[in-house]
């Protein structure tokens, strides 16, 4: 279930609009409104060999406390008893903040540290990651074809081996490439 929210910030003496805010949230597993689902996207699964690059990070404790700067406030994220009532052993850093830092890795060890080089990025998040975990994303060059890289990748939580992104893929423009 997707559910799209807009709210406007309206001067109540002019009706002047100053500001339309929206938001999306999406229930995992909800809904039933639309029928029967498609097919699902088949699985992209790294290689059977060590990976071409590795790029680890250490989250910080309060990651999630300053990843909220970006306008998610959902206590899930700040609030350790929160998290724990819904399941969890704390809170939990957003999932943006992981997608983020594997991007970030992808393009530190294979891109030259060039944010233009990323042409495609996608995964699908299988784990929860806590703030103060390791992660460690590895990356495989899978093809490589007129100045792009194909790449797997997986995000894994090096502290107990949970993968947090899976079916990992990327495209990115090789060093010699114009961009």
């Amino acid at each position: 279930m997707i559910l799209e929210a807009e709210q406007l910030l309206v001067d109540s003496k002019t009706d002047t609009v100053y500001t339309k805010m929206t938001s999306t949230a999406f229930g995992i597993g909800q809904g039933g409104y639309d029928g029967p689902r498609g097919p699902s996207k088949p699985a992209v699964k790294p290689p059977d060999r060590r990976p071409d690059a590795v790029h680890t990070v250490k989250t910080t404790p309060e990651a999630a406390l300053l990843y909220r700067l970006c306008g998610d406030y959902n206590p899930l994220h700040a609030d350790d008893a929160f998290g724990q009532r819904a399941g969890f052993k704390g809170s939990i850093l957003q999932g943006l903040g992981t997608w983020n830092m594997a991007a970030h890795g992808l393009l530190r060890e294979l891109g030259g540290s060039h944010p233009g080089r990323l042409k495609s990025f996608g995964a699908r998040f299988k784990s929860v990651v806590y703030p103060g975990d390791t992660l460690e994303t590895r990356m495989w060059v899978v093809e490589s074809q007129g100045g792009v890289d194909e790449v797997v990748f997986e995000t894994v939580v090096k502290d107990d081996g949970r993968v947090a992104l899976s079916n990992g893929h990327a495209q990115i423009l090789q060093s010699n490439s114009r961009l």
